[in-house]
């Protein structure tokens, strides 16, 4: 399977880093299968970093080793991937016990739209009625050293402007 990441720079030697802000998943290297949503997040990169250029790094992930490492996996947005989200973001929680974190993006639009449940304002219910006319993309969230040996880097290209 091919994943992309978005940054402002080639990225051939995934690293674990601490995040500057809260991020769906916490602490760990964010990837996706949806190269135009990678091209678009590091469009966002370049545009907060203001150096380098936006580079949309690709890799290949070896699936069957995926026995071995601590997954948990979302399909859709649920309750539970609600709550893990809101965790992550609000109380800033980078600790999991996940080697790799499979499930849907909270993109700007839809953290715009899941703020007020975040401050406590909206149902979980009518949080999760909202998102569902919303394209939601996918991220694979690796979380350990163990998980990102499972990538191997395959390329990069530079991505021009809209």
């Amino acid at each position: 399977m091919k994943l992309y990441h978005g940054s402002n720079e080639i990225v051939e030697n995934p690293k674990l880093l601490e995040n500057q802000r809260p991020l769906d998943f916490g602490n760990g290297f964010y990837t996706t299968t949806n190269l135009e949503q990678c091209r678009v997040f590091a469009r966002k990169v370049l545009y907060r970093r203001k150096v380098g250029k936006a580079i949309v790094s690709c890799y290949e992930l070896d699936e069957n080793p995926l026995l071995n490492v601590k997954v948990l996996q979302f399909d859709s947005p649920n309750k539970e991937w609600l709550e893990f989200i809101t965790k992550n973001r609000i109380e800033q929680n980078p600790n999991n016990n996940y080697d790799l974190i499979i499930g849907p993006v909270a993109n700007d639009d839809v953290y715009n739209t899941l703020l007020p449940y975040f401050s406590g304002n909206m149902s979980a219910e009518i949080a999760l009625m909202l998102l569902k006319p919303k394209k939601l993309f996918n991220q694979y969230t690796f979380c350990s050293y163990k998980s990102i040996r499972l990538l191997r880097y395959i390329g990069s290209e530079e991505v021009g402007d809209e």
